[in-house]
């Protein structure tokens, strides 16, 4: 907790030698020998510090955000030397969730292709394509791999609502989008090697 509070004191202490404020410096000993020398009036002494400091205005220029620009400069870095960052795993399931939206969206709109073999999430055989097909065979089988992927898509829309709204899990909305996203989860993993560009 010290070690905290010492850092907030040098942080303040310099934003406001950087803003040129005429506020008088206080170094973290400073404050901790006033607060050692308080009697019965300690809340006179705190209100006294208060205002003869302005500590209260110079860690409220101390913002959330500027402390978290090293973080956010740190976890770019990182997805562009790994693909990912250490801030991601704080909630994976949502990252990656995010991430496969984003994908197979574009794995509808850019395909060249279809699979050779596509299942449904029961494991059966929806088609397999062969090299004598007609074009209006190979149409209905590029339709069908479409149907496939925005039913991926759509699962994984409902668990990113699940994941980031406050649902109920006793109503039929929760259990609607429950059913999407394991309809899709298993369309994944039956189809799991057939997902190129």
């Amino acid at each position: 907790m010290e070690k905290l509070v010492r850092k907030l004191f040098q942080l303040a202490n310099k934003k406001n030698k950087k803003d040129n404020y005429d506020y008088v410096t206080l170094t973290f000993e400073e404050f901790v020998s006033e607060m050692k020398d308080y009697d019965k009036s300690f809340k006179g002494k705190l209100n006294k510090l208060k205002y003869k400091f302005n500590l209260k205005s110079r860690l409220n220029r101390f913002s959330y955000d500027n402390y978290h620009i090293p973080f956010s400069i740190k976890f770019f870095t990182q997805r562009a030397k790994r693909g990912w960052s250490s801030g991601d795993v704080w909630n994976l399931d949502s990252f990656l969730t995010r991430i496969m939206i984003n994908t197979f969206t574009e794995l509808k709109e850019s395909k060249q292709g279809i699979p050779c073999i596509l299942y449904d999430e029961n494991g059966n055989e929806i088609y397999q394509t062969f090299l004598e097909e007609t074009d209006d065979q190979f149409k209905k089988k590029v339709e069908q791999f479409d149907e496939l992927i925005d039913t991926i898509i759509l699962g994984l829309k409902a668990a990113d609502i699940i994941d980031n709204e406050w649902l109920d899990s006793t109503s039929e909305e929760y259990k609607k989008l429950k059913d999407q996203e394991i309809k899709a989860f298993k369309l994944m993993a039956y189809n799991w090697g057939a997902f190129w560009d």
